[in-house]
């Protein structure tokens, strides 16, 4: 745990995030967390089947690797490090296959597209066109009135 001068010094059972078995000296690790001494934050629900679990260290090298970015133009996402904080080992987090997202990678992403009506859609990060709701659960759109198609990039005549 740090101090307020933020020196992580204090000594603390299994982290504070398990249970010693006097016994063996062994730590019982809480949910979340393993490893000796219970360090190590671990991915939750093991990413769900859709994706890798890594450390921040991984995850920065690979934010930095993403040419995504390329298109934000004031950003150089070659800059992003993470290897000489205390935790870039030892806390760890999902990285989602495609067609998934969230904490675990647990939610499915849901097609889009342009925005039918010339607003910001898929090139402003907008999913299902910026003209519906994604249903996280099944990957599917749910349109809002007057739009149709997959990714609700369809105006309904009934609606010009």
């Amino acid at each position: 745990a740090p101090n307020a001068n933020n020196v992580h010094d204090i000594m603390t059972e299994c982290s504070g995030r398990g249970l010693c078995d006097t016994s063996t000296g062994t730590c019982n690790c809480f949910p979340g967390y393993t490893g000796k001494g219970c360090r190590r934050a671990v991915c939750q629900n093991d990413c769900s089947g859709h994706g890798k679990c890594k450390s921040l260290k991984e995850l920065a090298k690979l934010a930095s690797e993403n040419d995504a970015w390329d298109a934000i133009a004031e950003f150089d996402q070659t800059t992003i490090t993470y290897s000489s904080a205390w935790d870039a080992d030892k806390s760890h987090g999902c990285y989602c296959d495609s067609g998934f997202k969230g904490a675990d990678c647990s939610m499915q992403e849901c097609p889009t597209s342009t925005d039918p009506m010339g607003g910001p859609g898929a090139e402003a990060g907008r999913e299902c066109s910026g003209r519906g709701k994604c249903n996280y659960n099944t990957g599917g759109c749910e349109c809002f009135a007057g739009y149709a198609g997959s990714a609700c990039e369809v105006l309904r005549q009934s609606y010009l």
